[in-house]
C-alpha cells in the first residue's frame, strides 16, 4: 500500500487503518538532516544546512523540522511567505498527541488540540514531494496559519507550498 496515502484533486485520502503514531513513524524515515539538540523549544533556522531536519531531543521527543516557501493567491491579491515549522510529539509514552511550533519565524499550520491525521498526511506528501498546490477547502482542513489572517478567501483562492 505505500506510504498509505494517496491524491484527489481536491483532498488527501488517508487508509483509516493508519495511525497518528505510523504516519509520524513515516514523516520520520524521510531523508534529511538530522540535529542533534538539547531542546526542541530552541531550534533555529540557523541549524538547518537544508530546508528539512529531523531528530530527538534530550526528553526523547521526536521531531521534524521544515521551512517552507509559499505564494497565495487570493483573488486579486498575491502574497508570498515563508514558514519554520516544528511538528513534534509531546511525550513519548503517549505517542497520541503531536503538535507544532516556530521558534524563528511563522509555522506553516495550527495544532490547537493536537494534529490531525489530516494534518499530518498532508504534511507526509508535502515532505514527500516537496511542492503542493492547496484549493480553498484543503487550506481551511489543514488550519494553514495564513487562513488565520486573510479577512477572507475567494473561492478561487490558492496556495503553493515549496520546500526547496
Amino acid at each position: 500500500m505505500g506510504n498509505n496515502v494517496a491524491t484527489t484533486k481536491t483532498q488527501l485520502i488517508i487508509e483509516p487503518n493508519i495511525n497518528l503514531q505510523d504516519l509520524f513513524k513515516q514523516i520520520l524515515s524521510i531523508d534529511c538532516q538530522v540535529l542533534d539538540i538539547d531542546n526542541i523549544n530552541f531550534i533555529t533556522q540557523s541549524k538547518l544546512t537544508g530546508s528539512i531536519a529531523k531528530g530527538f531531543d534530550l526528553n526523547d521527543r521526536g521531531f521534524i523540522v521544515w521551512k517552507a516557501n509559499c505564494l497565495s493567491i487570493n483573488g486579486n491579491t498575491v502574497t508570498e511567505f515563508s514558514t519554520f515549522t516544528t511538528l513534534f510529539n509531546i511525550n513519548k509514552e503517549d505517542s497520541k498527541f503531536y503538535y507544532t511550533c516556530s521558534n524563528n519565524g511563522q509555522k506553516l499550520f495550527s495544532t490547537k488540540g493536537g494534529c490531525s491525521k489530516m494534518q499530518m498526511a498532508f504534511l507526509l506528501k508535502l515532505l514527500t514531494n516537496r511542492k503542493l498546490i492547496l484549493n480553498k477547502e484543503q487550506i481551511v482542513n489543514y488550519k494553514i496559519i495564513f487562513s488565520d489572517w486573510l479577512v477572507s478567501l475567494a473561492d478561487d483562492v490558492s496556495l503553493q507550498i515549496t520546500i526547496n
